[in-house]
């Protein structure tokens, strides 16, 4: 018997790779601004010009068995492969609609009340993105309301009195029991809203946000403070601001300004009393000089009268010169220098 052929290992298939995961997964978009019906027209893309042919084409063919998705991936391949000579016709219907819509707008004024229709929308949290649950973030608690609700809607919902009445009629039903309620019938509730709340608390110390639900918070946030900077009364805010720092500044300039104004003033009257005293002195030194000399004259006049000649003052010998000094005591030496040796001489002799 022939050997049996070895059956070939399955291919393993290899696991697909998981998105990576960026702050823009935790961003909700807001809702799409109201566009005003008086406005031109957008213009129309090259690709859409080229979509809207063959999804005409598609539809004729298939009718209402077209796949609107599957049309859309074929379209995209089709309009990828078509090459720049097969895209040029759209290209220029592009073209001629962009400049239709130039010429439009260049004319277009929106009106008052659709201006401010636009400007609340703006502001309106509804029309803002918005940040998603962290889903590694642990579940909210649930109140006790919450939890006789869950309890109570099913029963309603399949007794007689309630079956065929909406949920919006059950919810007012379910409050008015629960207002009439009395503490004692309520008291498991609240347990069980009590035990949740220890869950989530003893939950949310473990809990460490996401990396990137971080970041998108962050990018919300500094969002957020720059479309508010941006306000007429933010813009006012920041003017006053500044112009408050700007008197500030001044204020402190004219203060230092007079700091110095009075150090000035106050050195220059020191110097206007010092020189005042100075000049006092001076005139007090003189004037007792003066005396000195008018009592001198009047004592040289008595000793005259009496026939004695006063003496006058020995004028004071001046000093020579240092040189001069040097030079005679070198002089002197010399005359001596002669006689030393004569006598040395004579000493010899005897």
């Amino acid at each position: 018997m022939p050997a049996k052929a070895k059956k070939s290992p399955k291919a393993v298939k290899s696991p697909k790779a998981k998105k990576a995961i960026s702050k823009d997964d935790f961003i909700q978009k807001g809702t799409k601004l109201p566009r005003d019906p008086n406005a031109p027209a957008p213009k129309v893309s090259a690709y859409m010009y080229f979509s809207q042919e063959k999804r005409e084409e598609m539809a004729k063919k298939k009718g209402p068995a077209l796949d609107f998705t599957a049309a859309g991936t074929a379209i995209g391949k089709a309009w990828s492969e078509l090459g720049e000579v097969g895209k040029k016709p759209y290209e220029a219907k592009a073209a001629k609609d962009a400049a239709r819509f130039e010429k439009e707008m260049a004319k277009y004024k929106p009106s008052a009340k659709f201006a401010a229709e636009l400007e609340a929308c703006k502001k309106s949290s509804k029309y803002q993105p918005r940040l998603k649950k962290d889903p590694a973030a642990p579940r909210k608690p649930s109140s006790a309301y919450l939890f006789y609700t869950g309890e109570a809607r099913e029963k309603l919902a399949t007794s007689k009195a309630h079956k065929d009445k909406s949920m919006t009629e059950l919810s007012v039903v379910m409050g008015q029991q629960w207002s009439a309620m009395s503490e004692k019938d309520k008291a498991k509730y609240v347990k069980k809203a009590d035990e949740d709340k220890a869950r989530y608390e003893s939950e949310m110390k473990k809990y460490k946000p996401t990396k990137e639900w971080l970041e998108a918070k962050e990018y919300l946030e500094l969002k957020k403070a720059k479309a508010k900077s941006k306000t007429p009364e933010a813009q006012e805010a920041k003017k006053a601001a500044k112009a408050k720092e700007a008197a500030k500044g001044l204020k402190e300039k004219n203060k230092k300004v007079a700091a110095a104004h009075k150090a000035a003033k106050s050195a220059a009257d020191k110097a206007s009393k010092e020189k005042a005293k100075a000049e006092a002195a001076e005139a007090k030194a003189l004037a007792k000089v003066q005396a000195l000399e008018a009592k001198l004259k009047e004592h040289d006049g008595e000793l005259k009268a009496l026939g004695i000649k006063p003496k006058a003052p020995k004028a004071k010998k001046p000093k020579a010169p240092v040189a001069d000094i040097v030079e005679a005591v070198t002089v002197d030496k010399k005359r001596k220098a002669p006689a030393k040796k004569a006598s040395a001489a004579k000493k010899k002799k005897k």
